[in-house]
């Protein structure tokens, strides 16, 4: 496997994999804690989206593990919280008020993918959450961000002066969104892309952007190995 060069200037974070805290999750951590990465996220999925039988972790416990074993030095953040896939109560006072609150958070948003949902979607609306969070005195969020490709999430990130992040995708896609997120005024947020463990694109390294590595479920020495190549 051909894994990116370890030189770039970008800032480099992980999204960890389905069945992460399964086994061995404090070597784990503890590994990640002695990483060059910068932020590690969580997705946020009902279900495995490349294998169902494979486990999910939740979403809250995952946060909470992460906030009590990883390094300050290391960032944590949700790459992406789908906002129509629970109420606005549950959305609001369960999970978005608890992440401000956590130090330098990377909140990513989204409105939903029905690639890998198949429950009933909540109609909450986007601007309306955005304005909460951003009116929020206690917000203690490192960054806030939008994924996905729909005109009302580009819209939306120009209107809010927010981060915009890319899902892999082709090239053309993304430079699009670079040439969108330029025209952003103080961002609240960087431009990312979610990227394979195969990527690698000489043409992109001059452009800032971070670059969030997409981790498969594997066996713990697996893990280990490809942080090592990937952060060291």
């Amino acid at each position: 496997m051909q894994l990116l060069s370890t030189l770039m200037k970008n800032k480099n974070s992980i999204l960890l994999p389905s069945t992460f805290f399964n086994s061995d999750f404090k070597i784990k951590i503890e590994k990640l804690n002695c990483s060059k990465l910068n932020t590690v996220y969580l997705f946020d999925h009902a279900v495995n989206p490349v294998n169902r039988s494979k486990d999910v972790y939740k979403l809250l416990d995952g946060f909470e593990i992460l906030n009590s074993y990883l390094s300050e030095k290391k960032n944590i953040g949700s790459c992406i919280l789908n906002i129509n896939s629970r109420n606005k109560y549950e959305l609001t006072k369960n999970y978005i008020e608890k992440f401000i609150q956590i130090k330098n958070f990377k909140l990513g948003l989204g409105i939903g993918d029905l690639l890998y949902e198949s429950t009933k979607k909540f109609k909450n609306k986007l601007d309306g959450i955005i304005e909460e969070i951003i009116s929020n005195k206690s917000n203690k969020l490192g960054s806030i961000f939008l994924g996905g490709n729909s005109q009302i999430i580009l819209d939306t990130s120009i209107k809010y002066s927010l981060g915009i992040n890319q899902w892999l995708g082709t090239n053309d896609q993304f430079q699009k969104k670079i040439k969108l997120y330029k025209e952003i005024k103080k961002p609240k947020g960087s431009l990312s892309r979610c990227v394979g463990l195969n990527y690698i694109n000489q043409e992109l390294d001059f452009i800032d952007y971070e670059k969030i590595f997409i981790f498969k479920d594997t066996n713990t020495e697996k893990f280990l190995e490809t942080v090592d190549i990937i952060f060291k």
